[in-house]
């Protein structure tokens, strides 16, 4: 079952039909009506019901659904449940530190998570270093996807020690995440261990030149890199000059995004 887009919402399961269908490899819940922070359930069905009748599931959906700290704690409880879990999508809800922290537990027991998507939420350092305690067990993870929160420089610096132990990471998004060049620095030491990288997107934060040249030291072993967004940051000539010693050796790299930084003629030469 292929995952349906906004426009086929005829075409995406309803909660009532999916409680038969133990051979489902895919569950999707797309946002069509909050779910109510003082409900445990998605239309009547709990997760631990819903969970138990397929154990066998691969991808869960369960984005733009209003998801908060509540919720998600429950949800994280069930998540055991789902020992062949690859996917796991709960981007644009309400979780917050709180909700980070419940999550953290659950996703420790998916060891077959491959896939996380936890953007457009709010969650802050506090929540990204409790976070990370889960992540740290997730060696087969290859897609992260953490945009548009506000874990800053602390919580970037906390995910980075979960971030050595992913090996088989392949896109990791930290844009939108007010990180500055100490956060970035940070996350430059453990690049050079990620050799399965291939998208890299820090645009929309808080990065300059001193954190663009210690980026550069960690992109240089990159050599599976192919997409890299530091668009809309705060880079200048000294950050673009330093970080062209890094990009030198890129030989797969197809798409780099400066846009929006302060570079001007100096930098671009």
């Amino acid at each position: 079952m292929r995952r349906s887009a906004p426009s086929e919402r005829n075409e995406v399961l309803g909660i009532q039909g999916l409680r038969a269908n133990r051979n489902l490899f895919q569950i999707i819940v797309e946002g069509c009506k909050p779910i109510p922070e003082t409900k445990l359930n998605l239309d009547g069905i709990s997760f631990a019901e819903l969970f138990t009748s397929l154990r066998d599931v691969l991808e869960l959906y369960l984005f733009r659904r209003a998801i908060g700290d509540d919720i998600a704690a429950e949800l994280s409880k069930e998540l055991f449940r789902l020992s062949q879990l690859q996917k796991l999508n709960l981007e644009g809800n309400r979780i917050r530190d709180a909700g980070a922290a419940a999550l953290s537990k659950g996703l420790a027991k998916l060891s077959q998570l491959q896939h996380l998507s936890l953007g457009a939420n709010h969650i802050g350092p506090i929540g990204a270093a409790e976070l990370s305690k889960g992540l740290a067990g997730l060696s087969l993870l290859q897609h992260l996807d953490l945009a548009s929160n506000c874990v800053g420089d602390v919580g970037a610096t906390e995910l980075s020690k979960c971030l050595g132990g992913l090996l088989h990471l392949q896109h990791l998004s930290l844009a939108r995440n007010k990180i500055r060049d100490a956060g970035v620095s940070e996350l430059s030491k453990v690049l050079e261990v990620l050799l399965q990288l291939q998208h890299l997107s820090l645009g929309e934060n808080q990065i300059g030149d001193a954190g663009a040249a210690e980026l550069s030291k960690g992109l240089a072993g990159l050599s599976q890199l192919q997409h890299l967004d530091l668009g809309q940051n705060q880079i200048g000539d000294s950050g673009a000059a330093e970080l062209s010693k890094g990009l030198a050796g890129l030989s797969q790299l197809q798409h780099l995004d400066l846009g929006d930084n302060f570079i001007g003629d100096a930098g671009a030469a």
